[in-house]
């Protein structure tokens, strides 16, 4: 069964790590699993699936060029997020939702990771295919992050007929909340047992 965890931006965050560590543990079971994003370094997590980039449309990187040759850094790596940022700062937004929706690759399972995604799987995916949504967001961060009209859109989502993974008992209540008639699984986000053990240490309770 192929398997596609879709990312926005896979830069480092708790959010990421969690959606990795699921990844990881999905395809030591055998799984064919992938992860598609539009943007951010995934190199800071042993992610041992593939993690492949959505390309940026050639006039985007073109105003892109022009945008690094003003600010004197050729170098820097772009991609649909920074192109994003870029198109902000001219006054308009490039609309990822959509070249996220229209760049799915083929699977039997995709699995949205953020409320944008939620939308690009529920608009790109074969009407064949299972869609899940792995939902770790609440609304205070949304507003915080994208304003009221963020908050329309994940509420949306939210409503939307998939079948829902949540990352806690707070979040599967704020689905049902929502959408009183969905199908919510609380699945923990994943823990790194090399790190994390039982260990013979007495703890003790300084009173402090």
């Amino acid at each position: 069964m192929k398997v596609v965890f879709v990312g926005w931006d896979v830069s480092i965050a708790g959010g990421n790590r969690a959606i990795f560590e699921v990844a990881n543990r999905l395809s030591e079971r055998g799984y064919d699993v992938s992860i598609i994003a539009l943007g951010g370094d995934h190199t800071w997590f042993n992610v041992r699936v593939p993690v492949n980039y959505i390309n940026v449309p050639p006039m985007l990187n073109r105003l892109f060029t022009i945008y690094k040759f003003m600010k004197g850094n050729l170098r820097k790596r772009y991609n649909a997020i920074v192109i994003e940022f870029f198109a902000r700062r001219l006054g308009f937004h490039a609309d990822l939702i959509r070249l996220l929706a229209e760049n799915l690759p083929d699977a039997d399972v995709y699995i949205a990771t953020w409320y944008p995604t939620a939308l690009s799987v529920w608009l790109g995916a074969r009407d064949d295919s299972k869609r899940l949504f792995f939902m770790q967001d609440f609304p205070e961060l949304v507003q915080e992050g994208d304003g009221d009209y963020g908050l329309r859109l994940f509420d949306l989502t939210l409503r939307l007929p998939f079948t829902f993974i949540a990352n806690s008992s707070y979040t599967r209540e704020l689905i049902l909340s929502r959408n009183p008639g969905a199908r919510v699984y609380v699945s923990g986000v994943g823990v790194d047992t090399n790190i994390f053990y039982p260990r013979r240490k007495r703890i003790v309770d300084s009173g402090g």
